[in-house]
Formats: C-alpha cells, sequence, structure tokens
C-alpha cells in the first residue's frame, strides 16, 4: 500500500476500502473493528491468533505449502542418505544375524533411514493433498451427505468436458465471453462487428465443430452490428 493512500487517510480522514483497512488491521496487528470504528477506546485490544477458518484461502494455502516444503526438504535428504548406503551390506548382515540378536547398528541406522524415508513420502502425500485428507475425513467435511466419488475435482471436470463436447455453443460462450473482456481491457469498448468477426476467425481453425460456429456466426453478427449502427 503507497505511503499517499495512507497519509490521506490520516490528513483527509478518509476511510479505506474493506480491502485496504483489511491489510492495515493486520499489518498493526489490531481488530479490524477497532480500526475502522472512532468511538473505540485506546489502546487497541490484544489480537488473538486466528483459527484456521479466519485465514484466507491464500494464507492457508501459504501455511500448508511450507509444511509440505518441510517435509520435502527432509525426504529428499534422507533419500540422499539412501543412495550413499552400501545395500549389498546392509542385505547380508540383516539376512544372517539371527531374529534373537541386535541388528549391528550400521544397519540399523540404514533401515531406521528407510523407513523415515518411506513414512515421510507417504505422510506428506497423505496430509499435504487437500483430495486425500478431505476424502479421508469425509464424515467431518461440507458435503458429507453426497456420495464421495462425486466430489473429486477429477470427476466434476471430467463431468464438465463430456457435457460441454455434447453442448458446444456453452464453450463458445465462454471463450467469446473471455475474448471479448481481453479485447475491451485492451482496446475499450469492442468497435462493431470487426472484433466478432476476427474471432470467428480464431475459432474456425479450432477444434469447435462447424455447426456450432456456424450458429454462433449467425447469432453473434447481426447483434454486433445492431448495436453498432
Amino acid at each position: 500500500m503507497p505511503k499517499s493512500a495512507i497519509s490521506n487517510y490520516i490528513a483527509k480522514k478518509q476511510m479505506p476500502r474493506g480491502d485496504n483497512a483489511l491489510a492495515l488491521a493486520r499489518a498493526l496487528n489490531v481488530p479490524l473493528e477497532w480500526l475502522v470504528d472512532n468511538e473505540q477506546d485506546w489502546p487497541p485490544p490484544q489480537v488473538g491468533a486466528p483459527t484456521p477458518a479466519q485465514l484466507s484461502d491464500e494464507d492457508l494455502m501459504n501455511e500448508v505449502a511450507r509444511r509440505y516444503r518441510i517435509r520435502l526438504i527432509e525426504a529428499r535428504g534422507s533419500l540422499h542418505r539412501l543412495k550413499g548406503v552400501k545395500w549389498d551390506e546392509i542385505a547380508e548382515s540383516l539376512f544372517q544375524t539371527p531374529v534373537e540378536q541386535p541388528l549391528p547398528e550400521k544397519t540399523q541406522a540404514a533401515l531406521n533411514n528407510l523407513l523415515f524415508f518411506t513414512g515421510t513420502l507417504y505422510y506428506a502425500g497423505a496430509t499435504y493433498d487437500p483430495r486425500v485428507h478431505a476424502n479421508e475425513h469425509h464424515a467431518n467435511m461440507p458435503g458429507n451427505t453426497e456420495p464421495l466419488g462425486t466430489l473429486d475435482l477429477s470427476t466434476i471436470r471430467e463431468e464438465w468436458e463430456r457435457w460441454s463436447q455434447e453442448n458446444e455453443l456453452v464453450g463458445l460462450v465462454q471463450l467469446y465471453w473471455t475474448w471479448l473482456q481481453t479485447n475491451r481491457r485492451g482496446h475499450g469498448q469492442a468497435d462493431g462487428a470487426g472484433p466478432v468477426q476476427r474471432f470467428l476467425k480464431e475459432i474456425r481453425s479450432g477444434m469447435y465443430a462447424p455447426e456450432a460456429v456456424a450458429k454462433a456466426k449467425a447469432m453473434l453478427v447481426p447483434a454486433r452490428k445492431r448495436r453498432s449502427s
């Protein structure tokens, strides 16, 4: 946030936008309601640590990603140590040691590292993958009354792809709307039928059925010409 914005809030007694007010409250470590309410007393109350539900998606995922990376760093270091072990010697030592006797220290250390490595891989995959975690804790998650298989991202994406292929105009509508927004941001209001013709030229070379493109052309061009006349 620029210093000039903060100066305006103070000098001109302007109220910051909601997102800026929240950013200021977090930076100052004060409650948002205290910051925006002029009748609140000084000093500000202590801010408790936010619960996971109060974190933004970005903050929450940053923390999950940070912990995930720590596990991966540990796993990578463990893997490097495993690569330096002479496993023929470890195997011979393990297989020749009687069951009732303790393993040699070197053999035990190598096996401990092996178990740590494989355990870390499983833990990182199961703990920090939200899909795995949500499925394992389905009964305590939102949507727990739905069949588990219906709440998988891949399943929903596949359903969308099948449906949109059967209804190609939906895909063309989405593509055109995205294209139109980009065109307007870059050039102001779209200039009549010209941009539509360029858009149709682009999609003709794509994977859309000629029938769907023809329908889009029949609907788009006359409408754009009427608005531009």
